[in-house]
């Protein structure tokens, strides 16, 4: 089961086990099982999926050859 992932709204801080830890405006994500979302989840908004479409396939297609090098 995926958990939603929230990023921040606004920055803060807070602490995370104890130690302070910044929590940066449209940087920081975090799970919706977090506790530091449990504690300020009007800080935070449903983050929207975002996708690199410069990232390199990982992979080699079907019937494509890739270059190695030796």
């Amino acid at each position: 089961m995926t958990s939603k992932m929230f990023i921040c709204r606004e920055s803060f801080w807070a602490p995370v086990d104890g130690t302070p830890q910044p929590f940066i405006e449209g940087k920081t994500l975090v799970s919706e099982d977090s506790v530091v979302y449990r504690l300020h989840p009007d800080k935070f908004r449903l983050a929207e999926a975002q996708y690199r479409s410069d990232a390199e396939q990982a992979t080699a297609g079907p019937g494509e050859k890739r270059a190695v090098k030796v």
